[in-house]
């Protein structure tokens, strides 16, 4: 009798050892939960990606922003200077204000995603394919602003502490070097606290230290990598630049490298927002796949089991008079496992130097054979051997990977199996890579045939129905003509793991695509704060004589090659980052739809584009002497 207080989980424990020796598996309710969000982790991290690519994006805007601010500025802190202001005063004076507006932009932030958290799930409701119940979170609250602020302030802080080496002369002098060529170690300092920033971000949201690790360095990677294009394209237009070229071609490629030039800046910040918007985009295009091909509708819902060897043959031809598909249908040997590699199995168990799964040493097998692998099955290691040479003495069989992993088993090892009394000595052949996304029975185990034919078995056959209806009838006419055989109707089932599946798709578009809305509006803004570049210079350009035509065409090449240059190294970077990810964290097939891909460049390119010239329309619809006064003031 139970009275409330039975602790199933230690009495599961202490009789582990014991069910596991008699092939006997314990399943609870707490079992099933993990194994729910075990199969929703793909999910899960799938957020946390949306959460760091807005972290990210938000970095972005505050570091070019800042940047571009500074720059506007550095006449008045020269001025400053002028009037005896110490360099760390000035940058205090502007760090307080950006600060200042920081704090305020986080709590403008916070306020919005609060009222849009509790609204939006009301306004949708009748939209939405789940029902979702919402609440204040202050915690979360306070994070946000927390994190909001440390990243405001970390990342203001780099193109901030250049104001403290900026020289009175610049108030004589245009200069676009750094007034002091020495090394600042206090900017080598802010750039090990954002590592450390972001790292503890990423570790406080998937308690993985190892993966948050690896995170950092990839980003570590693709802003060196930025670095390095944005340098390298500097160095090559300056020193390749054809004399023989038009002027409108010669100017907009002198823009990349002369005073002033937006190149690093820009290339950085719009390649870093497209790195990770594609790696966010490829990610989801990924899952959405995964998640499709386990839709109902391309899942196998009848599994017929039991039948015996003289069956088979009556129930697949009753099964196509249904009109129905014979998906599947295989046999199914029983057996056991007594040695392998020279021991037995309670010689493994006891030896404690090498570590072999339980799981995998214990199972009672059941096994399978055939002559060719199936469209589920991928070939790793070895050689599939399908017949049966009866010219050699040696059986080879196949084993699923995982499989051969736990029993620390490799190609051409010995293992002695026991068909009810009669051993059977192999040897592995293959390895494969299973795919368990669908509903068709699946084996850790394959013989070739020709060798099990005549064993004690039974067959299972696989079909699909197209209604409830047509799966009661069949299933009627199976079990009157064949008692002995068992129909499972997954259709229930599968309709269930529809209809959560429709629901996490949902969600993934639902975030990515705010995620991607996000990050266009910071590419658009660090594109707009530009402006100032080249104002000065194209109202200099008409005062000599250039024509409109000219300027937009110099203005053209000149963010063009910016856009273009950034989305490549973006998207380059991107697939690198989102095959890794997919590879060894989400375990998903790599397969890239490039349709999209080049979308994403054309987008980012023509928006580099035409922002960069609709900065310029001012220059171009006002007389030169209005717009340097504008400017100025």
């Amino acid at each position: 009798q139970w009275d409330g207080n039975f602790d199933t989980d230690q009495w599961k424990e202490s009789r582990r050892k014991t069910f596991r020796d008699d092939n006997v598996r314990i399943e609870t309710i707490k079992n099933r939960r993990q194994n729910l969000n075990e199969a929703f982790d793909s999910l899960n991290y799938f957020l946390n990606l949306v959460a760091l690519v807005s972290l990210l994006l938000g970095c972005i805007g505050v570091a070019s922003s800042v940047f571009i601010y500074v720059r506007t500025k550095i006449p008045s802190i020269a001025i400053m200077r002028c009037m005896g202001i110490r360099g760390r005063d000035a940058l205090w004076i502007y760090l307080l204000q950006i600060v200042g507006l920081g704090f305020l932009s986080v709590l403008i932030g916070v306020a919005l995603g609060t009222i849009v958290q509790v609204v939006l799930p009301v306004l949708l409701s009748d939209i939405l394919p789940l029902e979702v119940e919402t609440h204040v979170s202050w915690r979360a609250i306070a994070e946000g602003t927390i994190v909001g602020l440390i990243i405001t302030i970390l990342f203001a802080l780099l193109p901030l502490l250049g104001v403290r080496r900026i020289s009175p002369l610049r108030t004589l002098r245009s200069s676009f070097e750094e007034d002091v060529n020495a090394r600042d170690y206090v900017i080598g300092c802010v750039y090990l606290l954002i590592a450390f920033s972001i790292f503890g971000f990423l570790w406080q949201m998937t308690a993985d230290w190892v993966a948050a690790g690896v995170f950092v360095l990839g980003l570590a990677f693709a802003f060196f990598a930025l670095w390095l294009v944005a340098k390298g394209v500097m160095w090559s237009v300056r020193k390749f630049i054809p004399r023989k070229w038009s002027f409108v071609w010669r100017q907009g490629l002198s823009n990349l490298f002369r005073p002033n030039n937006q190149t690093q800046t820009l290339l950085i910040s719009i390649g870093l927002g497209t790195a990770v918007l594609s790696t966010l985009f490829v990610i989801q295009g990924l899952l959405l796949t995964n998640v499709s091909s386990m839709d109902a509708g391309n899942q196998p819902n009848t599994i017929l089991y039991g039948i015996e060897s003289s069956q088979k043959d009556q129930i697949a031809k009753m099964t196509e008079s249904f009109e129905l598909p014979l998906i599947q249908q295989v046999p199914i040997v029983t057996m056991k496992m007594e040695e392998w590699k020279g021991r037995t199995k309670a010689e493994w168990m006891a030896d404690t130097t090498v570590r072999v799964s339980r799981w995998a040493a214990n199972r009672e097998l059941r096994v399978s054979y055939r002559d060719t692998l199936e469209s589920n099955e991928e070939l790793l290691e070895g050689y599939f051997r399908g017949p049966y040479d009866y010219t050699q003495d040696s059986i080879f069989v196949s084993l699923g990977a995982s499989y051969a992993r736990g029993l620390n088993l490799e190609i051409g090892d010995e293992i002695i199996y026991n068909v009810q009394g009669t051993r059977i000595k192999t040897y592995v052949g293959s390895l494969r890579e299973i795919d368990f996304k669908n509903m068709q029975a699946r084996f850790f185990i394959l013989f070739p045939t020709g060798v099990l034919e005549e064993a004690p078995q039974f067959q299972i056959l696989v079909t699909k129905t197209p209604s409830v209806a047509k799966t009661a009838e069949y299933r009627s006419a199976v079990v009157k003509a064949f008692p002995n055989v068992s129909v499972v109707d997954l259709g229930m089932i599968l309709d269930t793991l529809n209809d959560i599946l429709s629901k996490v798709s949902y969600v993934i578009q639902f975030m990515a695509g705010f995620s991607i809305l996000t990050g266009l509006i910071v590419l658009i803004s660090s594109l707009l704060l530009s402006k100032f570049q080249r104002v000065k210079e194209s109202v200099l350009l008409r005062t000599i004589g250039a024509s409109r035509r000219q300027i937009i065409m110099i203005n053209f090449v000149e963010y063009f090659l910016i856009g273009a240059l950034s989305a490549l190294t973006g998207i380059l970077l991107a697939i690198a980052g989102s095959y890794l990810v997919a590879k060894y964290q989400l375990r998903l097939e790599y397969n890239i739809e490039w349709l999209p891909i080049f979308s994403v460049f054309l987008i980012v390119t023509c928006l580099t584009v035409v922002i960069g010239l609709l900065n310029s329309r001012e220059v171009l619809s006002k007389p030169p002497l209005e717009v340097l006064r504008n400017e100025l003031s």
